[in-house]
């Protein structure tokens, strides 16, 4: 099947790319860059207003315009810790022992960015190899570990948890962790690069190619959309994001993800099997 069907679910994917980078000295950050993926009798993908490229301050309902039981809110954050972990963080594994995570990191003291990631999420590294059982699937590394590249999956998970601890993480129910809740909004963990290779059909990120291959799945795109998208590739993975939600909703739904371990939650995609919506 080329293209994405008519939704049997969600209509409104939110797909959110992750920053952890710090502004003020650590004080504030960075907005994120996000985009919307919504069905009015046809897919239309938004990433800019009359005001600019579409950017949050914080991962909020109000940021989005509001969200409710139609919305998917896909983001490029760990949503979940190993199994291995669970123990050093004095919570029971599942949603609401993720939600007493969140509130640890908005009181955390140190700000925003890579350091105070490190200091925060270093406390409940289990000294093994960080993984869950999807990021073996997947290939992925730790988000324990400090290489620079994992160092800014770290920061841009910490920076995410803040925001819902600060701001109240009620408005979602996580997937993988909560029990479905079809009155409320879907929080998923989706990376970017499984968007890109599993729903778009391309092995690398290629922002300045997107316009063309979201017209060739039937998906709409303004002007001032699809010129942010190949001017911005954090805007362009937060399309990648979206439109792996609901590519994994059409083709498995929301049932809880496979293989997972209690607290580890689940990544979209991982587990779905169906071809690319163009070719």
């Amino acid at each position: 099947m080329v293209g994405l069907p008519e939704p049997a679910g969600r209509r409104r994917f939110i797909g959110v790319d992750q920053t952890g980078a710090a502004l003020r000295g650590g004080r504030s950050a960075k907005p994120l860059p996000w985009v919307s993926l919504a069905w009015d009798g046809a897919w239309t993908l938004s990433a800019a207003t009359s005001a600019g490229p579409r950017l949050a301050d914080a991962l909020t309902p109000a940021a989005f315009g509001g969200v409710d039981g139609d919305t998917a809110v896909i983001v490029d954050a760990v949503l979940g810790l190993p199994a291995s972990a669970w123990p050093r963080t004095g919570e029971a594994p599942g949603g609401a022992g993720l939600r007493a995570l969140w509130g640890q990191a908005a009181a955390w003291p140190d700000g925003f960015g890579r350091a105070a990631a490190m200091a925060f999420l270093g406390r409940f590294d289990p000294g093994d190899d960080g993984l869950r059982a999807h990021d073996r699937r997947a290939g992925a590394l730790s988000v324990f570990r400090g290489v620079p590249f994992q160092r800014q999956v770290a920061a841009g998970t910490y920076r995410v948890w803040r925001d819902l601890g600060a701001h109240g993480g009620d408005w979602a129910w996580v997937w993988g962790l909560d029990a479905p809740d079809p009155s409320r909004a879907v929080l998923a963990e989706g990376w970017p690069s499984l968007g890109w290779r599993r729903v778009l059909g391309q092995p690398v990120r290629r922002p300045e190619a997107l316009p063309d291959l979201l017209a060739a799945a039937g998906v709409r795109c303004d002007g001032a959309s699809a010129a942010v998208l190949v001017a911005s590739p954090d805007h362009a993975d937060a399309a990648a994001a979206a439109l792996l939600g609901a590519w994994t909703q059409a083709h498995r739904g929301w049932t809880g993800p496979e293989g997972a371990a209690p607290g580890e939650g689940g990544l979209l995609g991982l587990d779905v099997d169906a071809p690319p919506i163009v070719r």
